[in-house]
C-alpha cells in the first residue's frame, strides 16, 4: 500500500502534471473533487469548504463559522480515502494529518518566485502583476491554514521527506525521482493498514457524535484497536449518555464498546440548602 502527500507552491506544478504523476506511479490522485464528494456523503454543507479549505479562517469565522465541522469532516474524508490505499493527496496539510498514523512519502514541490509567476501568468492568462498577487495570497493562505489547523509551518522542511525544485528539472525527471524514492521505501503493509483502520474508526465515531449528532462531550478521548473501542469523557445528562450508546450502535466496525463516559453536574450550586 502506497500513500503520497504533496504540498505544492502555486505555480510550481499544475493539474496536468499531477494527474500524469498519478499515472506514472499507478496511484489514485485525491484532488478537491474527491474530497468534495466525501463531504457530500458526510452531509457537510459546501459552505464549509468555501470558508475554510486551504485558508486560515477569518476572525469571525474562527468563532462563529464552526471550523470544527470542516476539520472533523476533512479528517474523516481523508482517512476514508487513505484506507483504500495507493493514493496521492494534494494539499490540505495531509502530510501533517497522517504523521504518526500512516507511513507515507511526504513530498513538497517548490520553485523560485520568477518561475512561478511565469507559470501562473500562462495558466491563468493574467498579467505578471496579477500572478504575483495570486502567488503571495496562496502562500499566505496555505501557511495560515497549516498553522491554524495543525499548529505547524507549511514551509517547515522537517514536515517533508523529499523537496523538489521543479524549475531545475523537467517533469519527466522529477516524476522518475519520485518513483524511485517510492520504490526504495520499505513499509509494513499490515501494520500500516491496521493503524489506518483504527484511526478511521476513531474518526468516524468523533464525526458521528460531535458533528452529526452535535452532542456536548467534554474531554472526549477515543481509543480503537481492531474494533475494540474505549470511550472516555464527561456528559451533562443521562440522556446524552444514552444517545451516545444508541449512536455507536449505528457505526460499523465496532466489535466491543467500553463506554467510560461519566455523567457530571452542569451547574454546581453556590451553597447547600
Amino acid at each position: 500500500m502506497k500513500i503520497i502527500t504533496i504540498a505544492r507552491e502555486l505555480g510550481a506544478t499544475n493539474r496536468v502534471q499531477e494527474n500524469a504523476l498519478s499515472q506514472v506511479l499507478g496511484l489514485k490522485m485525491v484532488h478537491r473533487e474527491a474530497l468534495d464528494e466525501q463531504f457530500r456523503s458526510l452531509k457537510t454543507a459546501p459552505e464549509y469548504i468555501k470558508n475554510f479549505d486551504e485558508k486560515r479562517p477569518g476572525f469571525l469565522n474562527s468563532f462563529s463559522g464552526r471550523p470544527d465541522i470542516y476539520w472533523e469532516t476533512l479528517r474523516t474524508a481523508v482517512l476514508r480515502e487513505a484506507v483504500k490505499g495507493d493514493v496521492i493527496f494534494i494539499g490540505r496539510g495531509v502530510n501533517f494529518m497522517l504523521e504518526g498514523i500512516a507511513d507515507c512519502l511526504r513530498l513538497r514541490l517548490v520553485a523560485p518566485p520568477e518561475y512561478r509567476i511565469r507559470q501562473i501568468t500562462r495558466l491563468h492568462k493574467c498579467t505578471p502583476e496579477k500572478a504575483r498577487e495570486h502567488m503571495l495570497k496562496s502562500d499566505h493562505e496555505r501557511e495560515g491554514f497549516c498553522y491554524y489547523f495543525y499548529g505547524k509551518s507549511w514551509k517547515d522542511s522537517h514536515g517533508y521527506d523529499l523537496t523538489i525544485n521543479t524549475a531545475e528539472i523537467d517533469f519527466a525527471e522529477w516524476s522518475k525521482l519520485v518513483s524511485d524514492f517510492v520504490s526504495a521505501r520499505k513499509t509494513s503493509y499490515s501494520e500500516n493498514m491496521q493503524t489506518l483502520k483504527n484511526e478511521l474508526l476513531k474518526q468516524e465515531i468523533r464525526h458521528k457524535l460531535l458533528i452529526v449528532e452535535n452532542l456536548e462531550i467534554r474531554f472526549l478521548t477515543i481509543s480503537c484497536s481492531c474494533g475494540n473501542v474505549i470511550l472516555k469523557g464527561d456528559v451533562l445528562s443521562r440522556g446524552v449518555f444514552d444517545r451516545v450508546e444508541k449512536c455507536l450502535k449505528q457505526i460499523d466496525g465496532i466489535n466491543h464498546l467500553d463506554n467510560r463516559l461519566q455523567v457530571v453536574m452542569n451547574d454546581i450550586p453556590l451553597r447547600m440548602e
